[in-house]
């Protein structure tokens, strides 16, 4: 390999790790004490800062590079971490994390991230690094860290998140109530599979085309009928495309009154009557502000009117509720990031691993024959165990925020919460500090809910 780097800039990165070199050198030298030459590895990752495992893996790259005669290349993005053992957060994990939260507050504990990794970990088996842990808890499951008194910090939802919800179970226990003359429940849901165009050619670099599927089930099973197979170049389902589905395969295979269970995916909340903004005419803000009932002053400029209509939006209407109420069913929307209150999330999941053991090879042309094997092959049996627990969690739910509320507002009381919201910086230190307290104990009545 050529030793010849004469004018060749050299990154700023590739600069700092050379000063590092430098800088042990030189401490090397001021202390006279110097590691033997069977320990090159650890000199290198002293001098350099990095780890010894990459150590190590450089080394093995650069006699691979001499052999060869070509120079270490940046690994690409597709090789980075292959040998990482964590693994992608699923639905599995996600409810995982919020039943470990839920139980530790349960016995009026914070919880936090050393306590949540050391029982998922403890429960399904899955490592959970505390960057991806806190990264979940924020973006995936709608949580954020609260600073309490006593240099302490509470692990929160939204209060918009938890009333929503709260209404959600209400309008499903007063279902369940019915008992004989109950509608039935459909969860409608979506998934998608990453296949390639064509089948795999050595050395060559596959295409991959993302395969939508949308279905419905409920504790009867699949909505025979209902499946919707489909490929895009779209990283998302198109909210027309999803209200074609509604249209021409879900209702005319649905049941008479049936209640329709939906998340909050961008699809499904396609707006009619979407208020005005900046970018419309003051003659068409009027019009909409005169045809919603909404007042206004003649002489008001467009950005007062745009104001006002913030202050005074009406409801929002969705084209998905209107075309199924219309049809004579009823709507109800997921609280957002409780995907643990979705049979149908968990139903994919079996899905899923159904189609790879049909299959290890799946490519655009076979990709739908597959699926569709797996989805006939999930049981009424699979569907109930699902449903059942599902509906375990709807109880510990209603039990928890309705229930016990006066119990869990006066424990959250003596925290101290202050409102100041910090999603990222819980450190150590802070999990050492939360001091456990004393539980409460309440026996739980099934007859409740």
């Amino acid at each position: 390999m050529s030793s010849n780097n004469r004018g060749k800039v050299i990154r700023g990165d590739a600069r700092a790790v050379v000063y590092k070199v430098i800088q042990y050198f030189e401490e090397e030298k001021k202390s006279k004490k110097y590691l033997p030459k069977s320990h090159s590895n650890l000199r290198a990752a002293l001098a350099t800062g990095l780890s010894h495992s990459t150590i190590s893996k450089i080394r093995k790259e650069g006699k691979l590079a001499e052999r060869s005669q070509t120079e270490i290349k940046t690994p690409s993005k597709g090789n980075r971490g292959r040998n990482n053992t964590r693994a992608p957060i699923d639905i599995v994990i996600l409810c995982k994390i919020r039943e470990v939260i839920a139980s530790l507050y349960d016995i009026h504990q914070l919880p936090t991230t050393a306590k949540i990794r050391e029982r998922v970990y403890q429960e399904i088996n899955v490592k959970l690094s505390q960057t991806t842990l806190r990264r979940t808890l924020k973006h995936k499951l709608g949580f954020r860290f609260v600073q309490c008194s006593q240099n302490r910090k509470a692990l929160l939802e939204s209060d918009n998140i938890k009333a929503w919800r709260v209404k959600y179970l209400r309008q499903i226990k007063n279902n369940d109530a019915l008992k004989g003359n109950k509608w039935l429940v459909i969860y409608l849901g979506e998934t998608f599979i990453h296949v390639p165009c064509q089948k795999r050619i050595k050395g060559k670099k596959n295409i991959l085309k993302k395969c939508f599927i949308i279905h419905a089930g409920s504790e009867e099973g699949f909505l025979k009928g209902a499946e919707y197979f489909y490929t895009s170049d779209r990283q998302e389902i198109a909210s027309s495309d999803y209200l074609n589905y509604v249209k021409d395969v879900l209702i005319p295979n649905l049941p008479e009154n049936c209640i329709i269970v939906i998340d909050n995916s961008s699809c499904h909340n396609f707006e009619l009557n979407n208020a005005p903004t900046s970018v419309d005419s003051k003659d068409s803000i009027k019009k909409w502000m005169v045809d919603n009932y909404i007042p206004f002053e003649e002489e008001w400029t467009k950005v007062e009117m745009i104001l006002h209509i913030q202050k005074n939006l009406p409801k929002k209407t969705y084209a998905l509720d209107e075309l199924l109420s219309k049809n004579g069913h009823e709507v109800i929307r997921l609280p957002p990031y409780n995907y643990d209150l979705n049979p149908i999330e968990r139903i994919w999941v079996i899905v899923k691993d159904k189609l790879n053991k049909l299959s290890t090879d799946l490519d655009i042309n076979n990709v739908e024959e597959f699926v569709m094997k797996a989805i006939n092959s999930v049981t009424v049996q699979e569907w109930k165990e699902q449903l059942n627990i599902v509906k375990t969690t709807e109880k510990k739910y209603w039990l928890r925020e309705v229930l016990r509320e006066d119990e869990f507002e006066q424990f959250f009381m003596t925290l101290g919460t202050n409102g100041d919201v910090d999603f990222l910086s819980e450190n150590s230190s802070s999990d050492e500090s939360m001091q456990e307290i004393e539980y409460l104990d309440e026996s739980f009545d099934e007859s409740c809910f």
